[in-house]
């Protein structure tokens, strides 16, 4: 049946499952390639058959085990403090960790394992609780819909409603909290719809029953019954660069315009940057160490069935990764397209392979700045601004996300989702964790929260505030781990700052705003709820805590929700809301900060029947980092294939231009 699945996605994919031994790894973050997955794998099926009496497995997750961050920071030479040499390097071990079933029993278990030379060696191999679940995959998504189909009494329900087998689909979902089901069951809802026609939406056509699917079983366990024309007056528009990228990729290594990075498919998140540094006239100026998105939830808000069992951990329950696109040249990027590949473990221990899973281009992004001369014979002066693109695009049942991270020239960073949809009508949320690791000129940093107000006990009329027209902005120290709310009333912000390194001028700490405006969003569900019980991440807007690593691996604080997301009923005790007690010290401390951010989705008429795509954003700009305007030496350029709109000039270029003397 999962052959079937892998084969069923054509040129989506590629599957490897011959073992290979690969080279040394360039750079100690980059992922796991789809021969070490084999490798991986196949090492730990050598020591099941020795070790257990385990007699088959289903391989769920497979990924790369960090290496702590001071010995990456060393191994590639990024100081610890501003000003200070880097830590000597020291013997890095490439490890992977890897979640695993027993496919006869249902059992989980999570296995590490060492690189040793050229081969792999199993560190250790541990049985999880029997109410943690790894998260699902695609296998088992097209697994239960083959169930459900198979299933007499389905059969039996759609007959009635004159739908046949072989037009019934569904969407498995992780049921997340049922009472009446043991923990230990790796189970899964499936929301049941008709495709009548080939190419028809299903999800116009949902059916009133949820059949209740036992993964591990493979059957189900229980029913729950409760005129179109394209436009074509559009002209070809078209993004050409006819001398090529100003970017360069070395494997997973980007570099653009002063920015580094690297960048990694991730399984759970998609994309994960790392290593993320600014070339400042000469000095390499560290960033952020790691960036990706932690976790998403989107509850359902009708109280009607079967819309309450509907709140899904997107992220934590299925994996972005997984659920990427295989994307098109010429439709979702435009322009010159540089892609990257993903990899992720099959049940059987193969290498899924997305080819063209990231999308990294440049595009023009309006103008970085401009100024005019009003007077008469003045002047004007314009730059445009152009950012780099790194791009993936998942779908998770109804639902398309993009999700895009923005460089800019003037040293700002942003952080865009997108979400579109087919149908589906009722009241809900989108909600969105982002998981930042700065190290803002080095690993020591503090959070500052600023509020602006008017001034106070200084009234109109009075000498402090004549017009009554001052305001100011306050900073307050966060001192403790804490979660924060974002304030309207008072445009409330954040930054990151290394207070070892003052501004020559501002005399403020080097640092980078938060910019969450217009996409802060509370979760509308009341404390007590099914979803409130399972994400209490998400009350607070921000999240400052410690970065706490393992003896010989990266942090053990990535997961906002827990590590171990499917059919947790509460807060798991690796979550977020058990790590912050407000009593350790975040002031010039190896910092975590995670970001919730979404949107409440009303819908409209205009929604139907796929809805327009909605932006949320997330921006980080630097605040005292720079002794000025970082883009200043961006040259204002004239495009030479611009023309006049309706004239006869359409073939030549513009006769003059607000950037025409740009160079004088």
């Amino acid at each position: 049946m999962a052959a079937q699945f892998l084969a069923s996605l054509g040129c989506r994919t590629k599957v490897e499952n011959t073992a290979k031994v690969h080279s040394r790894f360039k750079h100690p973050l980059d992922p796991l390639t789809s021969e070490e997955i084999v490798a991986v794998t196949s090492e730990i099926r050598k020591h099941i058959a020795t070790n257990t009496e385990i007699k088959a497995v289903k391989f769920f997750t497979c990924s790369l085990l960090p290496a702590p961050k001071r010995a990456v920071l060393a191994y590639l030479g990024i100081p610890l403090e501003p000003g200070a040499k880097a830590e000597a390097p020291v013997p890095l071990t490439r490890r992977a960790e890897v979640d695993l079933i027993d496919a006869v029993n249902g059992g989980a278990y999570n296995v590490v394992l060492a690189q040793e030379g050229d081969k792999w060696q199993v560190e250790t191999f541990n049985a999880l609780d029997k109410v943690l679940h790894p998260q699902i995959s695609p296998e088992e998504l097209q697994e239960c819909e083959d169930i459900v189909r198979a299933d007499p009494q389905v059969q039996a329900l759609a007959k009635e409603v004159g739908v046949l087998p072989e037009q019934v689909f569904c969407d498995g979902w992780s049921i997340g909290y049922d009472e009446r089901f043991p923990h230990s069951q790796r189970i899964q809802q499936a929301f049941v719809y008709a495709r009548l026609g080939e190419h028809e939406n299903l999800y116009a056509h949902p059916m009133d029953f949820v059949p209740v699917v036992d993964s591990n079983l493979e059957k189900v366990i229980h029913i729950e019954e409760g005129g179109y024309k394209q436009r074509t007056d559009l002209k070809p528009l078209h993004v050409v660069q006819p001398e090529g990228v100003s970017f360069k990729i070395d494997r997973h290594v980007l570099e653009w315009q002063n920015w580094k990075m690297h960048i990694a498919f991730s399984q759970r998140e998609g994309i994960a940057l790392s290593t993320v540094t600014y070339n400042d006239h000469g000095e390499v100026r560290p960033l952020f160490y790691r960036l990706s998105l932690a976790e998403m939830v989107v509850p359902y808000g009708a109280p009607e069935f079967p819309q309450p069992r509907k709140f899904a951990f997107d992220s934590g329950e299925y994996g972005m990764g997984t659920m990427a696109n295989e994307l098109s040249l010429g439709c979702d990027c435009l322009g010159q397209i540089h892609y990257m590949p993903g990899s992720y473990v099959t049940h059987n221990g193969s290498a899924f392979v997305i080819k063209n899973v990231i999308c990294i281009h440049e595009e023009d992004s309006g103008v970085l700045w401009k100024h005019s001369d009003y007077r008469v014979g003045g002047r004007g002066h314009t730059v445009r601004r152009r950012r780099l693109v790194v791009s993936m695009v998942c779908t998770l049942a109804n639902y398309e996300y993009i999700w895009n991270y923005f460089f800019y020239q003037d040293g700002s960073v942003e952080f865009e989702v997108r979400v579109a949809a087919e149908v589906m009508a009722h009241y809900h949320q989108h909600l969105f964790c982002l998981r930042v690791d700065p190290i803002i000129d080095g690993v020591k940093n503090t959070v500052i929260e600023s509020d602006v107000s008017v001034l106070p006990d200084a009234p109109t009329g009075s000498t402090a505030n004549y017009a009554g027209n001052a305001f100011i902005s306050r900073d307050t120290v966060l001192e403790t781990e804490t979660g924060r709310l974002y304030d309207f009333a008072t445009e409330r912000r954040w930054r990151i700052v290394n207070s070892a390194r003052k501004h020559y001028s501002s005399g403020k700490p080097a640092g980078y705003s938060i910019g969450v405006k217009g996409a802060a969003a509370p979760m509308m569900v009341r404390d007590d709820s099914w979803a409130a019980k399972r994400s209490s991440f998400l009350p607070n807007t921000l999240w400052v805590c410690r970065d706490v690593e393992g003896k010989d691996t990266g942090s053990k604080r990535i997961w906002p929700s827990g590590k171990y997301v499917p059919m947790t009923r509460e807060e798991p005790e690796d979550s977020i809301g058990k790590w912050v007690d407000g009593k350790k010290s975040v002031v010039d401390e190896d910092l975590l900060v995670y970001i919730n951010f979404g949107v409440t989705h009303i819908p409209r008429p205009e929604d139907w029947p796929v809805m327009p795509v909605e932006h949320l954003n997330v921006t980080f700009k630097p605040n005292s980092f720079f002794k000025a305007n970082p883009s200043m030496d961006v040259p204002g350029t004239k495009d030479a294939l611009s023309v006049p709109a309706f004239t006869k000039d359409q073939g030549g270029s513009a006769r003059s231009s607000c950037c025409k003397d740009s160079s004088t």
